[in-house]
Order: C-alpha cells, then sequence, then structure tokens
C-alpha cells in the first residue's frame, strides 16, 4: 500500500498525515496509547523502506513522528519497539554519513534525544553508536569566504548563504546549510548529559572540549546557548570521575566561561551564560572560585548592574520624548522585559553564592551591596524592587546571624 500511495504521487499527503500524527500525540500525551498498535506498524515501515532520495523528507517526518509518540505513551508501552527504531535509525548512519543539508539529519539527532529520555539509563547501550554521529554534526564548521562584489553574483540571491557588507567592495559570506543542525546537535548532548548523569562521564570530557570553544560561536545564537546550558550538566556527570578530575575540568571551563558572559552581545544567550555560570557554582560547591575568578564575577555583577541603570534612565527620558506613542512604548517595554530577564540571572548568581559560600562571600557581597540597596528606591520600577527584595531575602534568611555590621 506504501509503493502504491507514493507511485500515485501521494507523498506530500503522506508527509502531511504523518506530521498531524506526531502533533495529536504531542498534544494528547498518555491518551494516545489508544491508537499505538493501530499506527506503529505503519509508521515503522515508512521508515525501513523510505529510502530513496525523494522520500528523505517522508522518512525524516516519520522519524520524529514515532519518537513523539514515544514520548507521549511512555517508556512502559513504547519499549517492545524502542529497540527496532533505534536499529533503524541506527542503520541509516552506519550505511554512511549522511551529507549536511540531508533533511533527515536534525529529525534522527532530535529523534534520539527524545528516545533518551523515554528509556533513561537504557539508553546508555546505544550511546557508543549515537555519539559518532551527533558528535560530528555538533563539530560541524561553517563555510565561510571573502568575497568582492563581482563574486558576490553568483551568491547573493541564495538562500543557503547569508553575508555581511564589509565595505571597500569586500563581503563576508557564510555557509548557512546545516548551522541548524549543529544547534540541534549541541542540544541532543545537553538532553544526554542531563538525562544520563553519571552514565554519560565517559563523554564528558570529549563533549567540553567541544563546546567551552563554542562558547564564542558567533554564527548561531542556538549554538552558543547550547554551549552554556551543557556545562553544569557535564561537571555533574564528571563527578563520578573524582575531585581531581572534576577541578580540571572546570580550570579549563571558568575562564572562558567568565570571558563569554564579559563579551556576549544577545541579551537571550547572555541570560543563559549567566545562568550556568549559577548552576556550575552549586554543582561544584564553596571555594571553587580562585580569588581570581571571584574577582572577575564581581566585575561582572558590578558592570551589569550599571548598565541596568543607566538602560533604565535612556527608557525613562525615552518616555518623555515628543515622540513617545505607543509604537515606542512597545518596544521599551520589551527592553524592560529583557533587562529584568538578565536582572533576574544576576540575582541566580548571587543566590548561588550565598547558597555555596556562606558567610565567606559576605565580604565580596559588600562591595557590590550599593546596587542592590538601588534597586529598592521607590522611584524605581517594580520588578527592580523584586528582585531586590529577593536578593535582600537570601541575605536574611541564611545569615541571620552573620548580618550585623556593615548591612
Amino acid at each position: 500500500k506504501f509503493k502504491e500511495l507514493v507511485e500515485k504521487g501521494t507523498k506530500l499527503v503522506l508527509e502531511q498525515v504523518v506530521t498531524t500524527i506526531a502533533s495529536v500525540a504531542d498534544t494528547t500525551e498518555k491518551d494516545f496509547v489508544v491508537y499505538y498498535d493501530r499506527l506503529m506498524p505503519s509508521l515503522k515501515y515508512i521508515i525501513q523502506n523510505g529510502n530513496t532520495d525523494e522520500l528523505k523528507l517522508l522518512r525524516g517526518k516519520t522519524i520524529e513522528c514515532v519518537s513523539l509518540i514515544g514520548l507521549a505513551v511512555g517508556a512502559e508501552k513504547f519499549m517492545s519497539d524502542a529497540s527496532d527504531v533505534m536499529d533503524m535509525l541506527l542503520k541509516t548512519h552506519t550505511e554512511g554519513d549522511l551529507p549536511d543539508d540531508d533533511p533527515q539529519t536534525s529529525y534522527l539527532i532530535s529523534a534520539w534525544a527524545r528516545i533518551c529520555k523515554i528509556l533513561g539509563k537504557q539508553f546508555e547501550q546505544f550511546l557508543p553508536l549515537v555519539m559518532g554521529p551527533v558528535m560530528r554534526t555538533a563539530s560541524m564548521k561553517p563555510e565561510v569566504a571573502l568575497l568582492d562584489n563581482d563574486e558576490m553574483q553568483g551568491v547573493e540571491n541564495d538562500s543557503n548563504w547569508q553575508f555581511v557588507n564589509l565595505g571597500e567592495q569586500q563581503n563576508f559570506v557564510i555557509r548557512t546549510a546545516g548551522l541548524e543542525d549543529k544547534a540541534s546537535a549541541c542540544e541532543m548532548l545537553v538532553c544526554y548529559a542531563r538525562e544520563l548523569k553519571d552514565g554519560f562521564a565517559n563523554y564528558a570530557e570529549e563533549v567540553v572540549r567541544l563546546m567551552v570553544p563554542m562558547l564564542k560561536f558567533y554564527f548561531h545564537d542556538g549554538v552558543r546557548t547550547a554551549a552554556a546550558e551543557s556545562l553544569p550538566y557535564l561537571l555533574d556527570c564528571a563527578k563520578i570521575k573524582g575531585p581531581k578530575y572534576l577541578e580540571g575540568m572546570w580550570m579549563y571551563i571558568c575562564p572562558e566561561l567568565l570571558k563569554a558572559i564579559d563579551s556576549e552581545p544577545e541579551a537571550d544567550v547572555l541570560a543563559e551564560l549567566l545562568h550556568s555560570l549559577a548552576r556550575c557554582i552549586e554543582t561544584l560547591g564553596a571555594a571553587c572560585l580562585s580569588n581570581e575568578a571571584m574577582e572577575e564575577v564581581l566585575k561582572i555583577i558590578d558592570k551589569f548592574m550599571n548598565q541596568h541603570f543607566e538602560k533604565e534612565e535612556k527608557r525613562a527620558q525615552a518616555r518623555k520624548e515628543e515622540d513617545y506613542d505607543d509604537g515606542v512604548e512597545e518596544q521599551l517595554a520589551e527592553e524592560d522585559d529583557a533587562d529584568i530577564y538578565l536582572l533576574s540571572r544576576i540575582s541566580d548568581i548571587i543566590h548561588s553564592l550565598f547558597v555555596t559560600y556562606k558567610d565567606a562571600f559576605l565580604p565580596s557581597f559588600q562591595r557590590v551591596v550599593p546596587h542592590f540597596v538601588k534597586l529598592l528606591q521607590a522611584t524605581n520600577p517594580w520588578a527592580d524592587r523584586q528582585w531586590g527584595l529577593c536578593i535582600f531575602d537570601d541575605l536574611i534568611g541564611k545569615f541571620r546571624g552573620c548580618v550585623g555590621t556593615g548591612f
């Protein structure tokens, strides 16, 4: 029947049907179990037999569908098919590396991560088989070039390339094919570290050495975000290797993470970097920061808080300008939200330092405390006062007996 449908030119219909099934499963979750036995054999058949070039997208969508169904119905129901499904997915890579622009790549990598969530520790047996393809995709280096205006005529209308005019007849171009797959692969490595914990320990060092340089992969925000998110999970994985091993890994991570925070241009990525630092500190515990690293953290806090108040003042002035209207207010409100979100991440760092260092952090906190006192001023926006109260709540709650002089 499958062959007949394809020959009749109904491949597009099949793709839409598979996508619809995936959406229904994702929405209904456990309630989808009543349809499982009826649909799973047909979906597995498509994965097994949709091997021609024109069926790659259909096969990719079916792979996504099967993994979403498995996530919806849970391990108990999916377990009987999990091994067959994994064998079919792994066969795709063992028969030869997929090209960067193969539509199946992102579906495969995402499906493995969902199956990892379903199987938990039982997924460890597949790691030796899946890590190669995932690491290759995550390690992919984009194709870049410097072209003059005449050379640009061949690529400026090609959607697979992005370019930036550098002036003086020069253009920087980057081939975007594969960048989304690279970001997806990085996200999947985060998933493996988070779900498998010490079961991922043997891969932690290799992944750390991949992720840390990608904190400055400015070609794609998602890659930097995944790199930042991965670090505390990878440190947690490495705990089983002992304190010396963990210390060595952190000494490699810490300076690069602090540099990335200091130079990150995008607010969303910066928020993830700050959160990553906070979680790394909580994961490692007291004395994880050297004197130099603590100094850098305090400089980051000081720099951010100064910028926070400066931006707030500029927005207050903008609301008094003659051209102020609803459109301007919408933009200013978005900037407010972005700054407050970053402020919440600074609060995360302060919280992590209070939790781990306890009263030993008080002398350092005293150097930045004027910023948080300023947040509490009655003229400030309510969100400033809220986060100021949260920080002092941490201080009072954890050090009731220590707070006497100086605060």
